[in-house]
This record gives structure tokens, sequence and C-alpha cells, in this order.
């Protein structure tokens, strides 16, 4: 190997662990301020968010360059926080979100009290997405690009094994080549539910 690929090689490596120890204090400054879960920023945050999603934005969401099991664990997924009106209190400290906060983001949504919430959730992006009690109307997207999202079958109080079972009725063994898939649900005043499983497949199958 010649010197010129050796310092070629030791270049690439250099910049691979700064980029590392750069993501890796990224997470940790979003995780212990808890900056994904509030929108209140101050102007220093977000040029240090902009200078740092420069950096690094492009290798998080490159789909060539990380497994999906990897940019979940960057990127974040949905976290219930209530579920039929049971407040989760160690999904809050999990989040290190206090009830405050999150009634802050129930206002945003539209939602001023929190005893009119059914069930709620904590977005990757911080924002909450909140069913009210008299909600008629109720969806879950149970799959993304062939991956079971755990965190909408436990608001459902659903598991694996009830929604494969599903899948089976519509003909799918399997969820790897289904690019989403939504449950549906009406609700009537007993609180009794009808629910349809959406299913649209991915167009490049998976080997």
């Amino acid at each position: 190997m010649d010197s010129a690929m050796i310092a070629s090689l030791l270049s690439y490596g250099n910049i691979a662990i700064k980029l590392a120890v750069g993501l890796i204090g990224f997470l940790w400054v979003l995780r212990t301020t808890n900056r994904c879960q509030l929108a209140q920023m101050t102007p220093v945050d977000l040029i240090g968010n902009f200078v740092m999603g420069g950096i690094i934005g492009g290798v998080i969401y490159n789909q060539d360059i990380h497994t999906e099991s990897g940019q979940k664990m960057i990127v974040g997924r949905p976290t219930p926080v209530v579920i039929k009106g049971k407040y989760l209190q160690d999904k809050f400290e999990l989040l290190g979100l206090d009830i405050a906060d999150f009634a802050t983001l129930s206002r945003i949504q539209g939602v001023h009290s929190l005893y009119d919430i059914w069930n709620a959730q904590i977005e990757p992006n911080g924002q909450a997405t909140i069913q009210k009690k008299d909600a008629r109307k109720t969806s879950n997207i149970l799959i993304t690009n062939g991956t079971i999202d755990t965190g909408a079958l436990e608001m459902m109080e659903k598991d694996e094994g009830w929604l494969k079972n599903e899948l089976h009725k519509r003909g799918y063994e399997s969820y790897k080549d289904i690019f989403f898939a939504e449950w549906n649900e009406l609700i009537d005043d007993e609180r009794g539910k009808a629910g349809e499983l959406y299913i649209v497949e991915r167009t490049e199958k998976r080997d």
C-alpha cells in the first residue's frame, strides 16, 4: 500500500471519527436538554441546530448509509404517553417531559383540557398527537417500510401476533414488502369499535 493511499485512509478515518463524535454529542444534547420535545428554543439553539444539521443531517437520513433500525435509534419513534385516559408517568419521565409542557403541546393541538385526552403520543419531532375522548374515528400507522411500530400497537393495546393475524386475513404472510399499513377505527357511543386495515405495498420488493 503506497503512502498516498495510507494518507487518504487516515484522512477518511479522521473524518469518520469526528462525525461519530459530533453525532453522539448532538444526540446527547437533544436528550439531556429535552429540545426534541419543546419548540421554545433560543437563537443560539437554532443556530447550533442549523450547523449540526448541515454537517450530519444528510448522513442521518440517507437510506444507503444507515439501516432502518439505526435510523429509528437516531431519529426516534413515537412514544405513547396516554392510553385510554391513563397517563403513563414512566413515559413522561423517560422523555423528560413534565405535565405543564405536555399541557402546552396539547393546547397547540386545540385540546385545552387534559381530562379530554383519551390517547396521546409524542412524535419524534417533539409534537403531540392527541385523540380526544369524544373522537369518533382514530387511525394508527402500524407498519412503515416493512417495520412494525410497536408504540402504535401499544397505544391500541394490541401485539404483533394480532397484527400478523390481520395481515394473514388479507393474504399477507410477511410485512417486509409493505410500504405502510394503517389501522382505522370507528367508535360508537358505547365505545364499541369497528376497524379496517389499509395497506399499501412497496413498489420495490425486498429480497
